[in-house]
Parts: structure tokens; C-alpha cells; sequence
């Protein structure tokens, strides 16, 4: 049996667009982990193979005191999986544990059963994202009353669309600082002004926005690839935020015209916040985020735990992430 892990550097990038060109799976391009290197991190791409069973997915390692763990890149993608990947699951760990390595914070996902995948780390449920059917016939038709008022709105207020990327990519750094604030990102999701330019450059994003009287109001990015697509960035001004349901109509329809038939529209910042009912209010597919965690070192990982108060802290993964532990957010601090 064929047995192999290989990791791909961000600098290799024929091989990594190779990797994941038949994925479907936005998050895991290379130009989402080029815009991402502009954040302090280093993202590498894992392709674990191991007979019929293969798993690729996005991390980047995170120091602190001597202690190395990865993560998943932020973005909604998570780890590929095969059907009955427990070969690849158990290649992995070997392979991780054999780093020094002390945790691992897989997001998988969502169409994959993560459920099967507990013999190799613990199973941990997330938030709710929502998926659109962009094939169906007329999806906004199945979308509440209220984003129904919204595009109805954006429309009568003679709101233009702007599809020139220079301007958009300007607007959505003007933008971007002020929302961040207002909707109370984590410091995990606030992405640097050169992150923010090269994913509105990038071949595989699609940006739009609303003009309303001679201003650009509103910004909106996706990602996409093959028949899937995601909801990655919205930015607006305190008066354009009716803008952000007309913006998601009009990309459904650019997008169902590149062939993608879903949009995953994410969910809020945190459980049950405004951004989870204004996305809900789509009617799109509910499907809850989950995550593999890992420990390679048990005994260490205890002892650092013990050392720092928070062995019994389930709310965090890793223990040690919570916020009394004085490990800086993560994406792992979940």
C-alpha cells in the first residue's frame, strides 16, 4: 500500500494549485493561502494519501513557550476527506506525532460525516453556516420577507453595481477597519490591507459593490471554486449595510453563471449574533462547522494544562488557548 504525507511550502505553487484543483473547495486555493501569508502566518498545505484514503487540507503552526500546535487556516473549506479516511486519519497522527508537534485543530468539511472520524482526536461541533442552492429556480423567492425588503430596497434607491476591481479593492481597505470594529471581529478574522488587496485581485475571487449616489457604499468577496463558492468579506458604511442582501443576489446570479451551484454564506462571528439571523433569514441549508482535535503528546499536553489551571476547560481546544491561559487568540481557540 502506497503511503505518503507531503507538505507543500506557499511557495510552491504549481504543485499546491495541482493538490486542489479537483476539490471544489475555495479555501484551500492557493491564492486564499497567499492572501493569508500577509497576515503573520505561514500556510502549508498537507496531502496525506494512504491506499484509497487521502486528506488535504490548509494549517499553519503556532508557537508559544516552547510549544508548537497547528490549526487550520481561517476560511470555511476545512479538511477533504474521502469517504472512509480513517487510513489517512492514522498516517497523519503518525506523522504529526513524529513533529513534536503537541495539538492539532482540523476543521473538516462541511459534506463530510465528521462523526466517523473520532478513533483519531475528539469530534467538536461548531456554529451553524448556511448553504444556498444557487441551481434551484429562484432562491430569493424561498428567502424571508425581510432580504426580500432588502434587495427590493437596494433597488429602488437607484443602487448601482461596481465591478472594477481597482476601485473596489480601494474601497474594501477604506472599508474594512470601521466594520471590523463595528461587528466586533476577533483578532483572528482581522486580515491585514495587503491580504484584503491581493484576494480582490486574486483570479479566483469575485468582488462586487454598490455605488448609491456617486459612493461606493458597500463590498462584497467570494471565493470560488468549480461548483462551490464562499462568502468570505463584507464591508460597508453605517448607512450601506441594507446593501449586503442585494450584493449576495447579485453574485448568486455571476456565479450560477460560472457553473458554481452552491454558496456557503457562513455564519455569524459568534453563536446566535445579528450576522447568524441575517444570514439565516436566506433559508439556506443549515449545517453545523465541526472540527477534529487532536493531542500527539498526551502526558505533555496534561502536565501543561495542569501547569496552567485550565485542564478541565472544555470550552477551548486546546486547553491551554483559553483566555486565563494567556495563549493569544487563535484560530484553534475555539
Amino acid at each position: 500500500m502506497i503511503e505518503t504525507v507531503e507538505i507543500l511550502s506557499h511557495a510552491q505553487t504549481a504543485r499546491w494549485q495541482e493538490a486542489v484543483r479537483d476539490l471544489s473547495l475555495p479555501s484551500l486555493s492557493w491564492h486564499h493561502a497567499h492572501a493569508l501569508s500577509a497576515c503573520g502566518i505561514k500556510p502549508q498545505l498537507a496531502e496525506v494519501r494512504c491506499g484509497q484514503s487521502r486528506l488535504v487540507f490548509v494549517f499553519f503552526e503556532r508557537r508559544w513557550h516552547g510549544v508548537t500546535d497547528i490549526a487550520t487556516i481561517p476560511g470555511l473549506s476545512g479538511a477533504y476527506l474521502t469517504p472512509g479516511s480513517a487510513d489517512a486519519l492514522r498516517l497523519w497522527h503518525e506523522y504529526a506525532c513524529a513533529q513534536n508537534w503537541l495539538t492539532g485543530y482540523l476543521q473538516i468539511a462541511v459534506d463530510y460525516p465528521a462523526r466517523t472520524l473520532d478513533i483519531y482526536g475528539e469530534i467538536r461541533t461548531g456554529q451553524s453556516v448556511f448553504r444556498l442552492d444557487l441551481a434551484a429556480d429562484g432562491w430569493l423567492g424561498k428567502a424571508s420577507e425581510m432580504i426580500r425588503r432588502k434587495v427590493a430596497a437596494a433597488e429602488r434607491s437607484s443602487t448601482a453595481q461596481v465591478e472594477d476591481t481597482a476601485e473596489l479593492s480601494d474601497a474594501l481597505q477604506r472599508l474594512y477597519p470601521a466594520t471590523m470594529r463595528r461587528v466586533a471581529t476577533p483578532p483572528r478574522f482581522q486580515f491585514t490591507a495587503t491580504a484584503l488587496e491581493r484576494w480582490a485581485q486574486a483570479p479566483d475571487c469575485l468582488i462586487l459593490g454598490g455605488r448609491v449616489k456617486g459612493v461606493v457604499k458597500a463590498v462584497s468577496l467570494f471565493q470560488f471554486a468549480g461548483s462551490r463558492a464562499e462568502y468570505n468579506i463584507n464591508v460597508c458604511t453605517e448607512d450601506g449595510q441594507f446593501l449586503a442582501a442585494w450584493l449576495i443576489w447579485q453574485a448568486s446570479l455571476e456565479l450560477a453563471e460560472r457553473g458554481v451551484r452552491t454558496l456557503n454564506l457562513g455564519g455569524g462571528v459568534k453563536p446566535q449574533d445579528g450576522l447568524h439571523y441575517f444570514k439565516e433569514r436566506f433559508n439556506g441549508r443549515e449545517m453545523p462547522l465541526q472540527a477534529l482535535c487532536q493531542i500527539y503528546d498526551s502526558e505533555r499536553y496534561q502536565s501543561i494544562c495542569q501547569n496552567l489551571g485550565n485542564q478541565t476547560n472544555d470550552a477551548f481546544f486546546p486547553a491551554y488557548a483559553a483566555p486565563d491561559g494567556g495563549l493569544a487568540a487563535s484560530a484553534a481557540g475555539k
